[in-house]
């Protein structure tokens, strides 16, 4: 009786765990841009991610008790504008850091760029937009701005 309980427990185990993981996995091919910042001595951070489908935004503070996380259906003209910007044709090429960032508190911008399963990401020194990546900050902040209501 016991061998039979066991293996049905087995069985259900195998099925539930079966159908979980035959979710669909992410698409590494599907273009994805993250754009955020971060201050590590107060331990806040805000970021966006934005791909073809939706705008996804999160603001964390462990000091402040704060977890806003926010989305909305992708405006895709804007996507593709930030996409095809003349900053993201070499940016696998920029050195991943640029200064110290988050040195003394300083904060830390980064952008990452998730193309062709190939996932790249620079790092710098809060309100220090590197020269190469003028051009696509400037389209990314009001992006993140665009959530300055969001209620968690």
């Amino acid at each position: 009786m016991k061998t039979k309980t066991f293996r049905l427990l087995a069985l259900c185990g195998l099925i539930t765990f079966s159908f979980f993981s035959c979710e669909k996995s992410n698409d590494t091919k599907t273009p994805r841009i993250i754009y955020g910042y971060s201050f590590g001595m107060a331990n806040a951070s805000q970021q966006i991610q934005l791909n073809e489908n939706l705008f996804l935004y999160e603001n964390k503070s462990m000091a402040s008790n704060i977890n806003k996380r926010c989305s909305k259906a992708t405006d895709k003209a804007l996507f593709k504008d930030i996409l095809n910007s003349p900053d993201l044709k070499n940016f696998h090429q920029l050195p991943a850091v640029y200064g110290c960032p988050d040195c003394a508190d300083g904060g830390a911008e980064f952008i990452e760029l998730e193309m062709d399963g190939k996932v790249y990401r620079v790092t710098y020194d809060y309100g220090k937009v590197p020269e190469e990546l003028t051009d696509v900050v400037a389209k990314l902040k009001p992006v993140i701005g665009s959530f300055k209501d969001c209620q968690p």
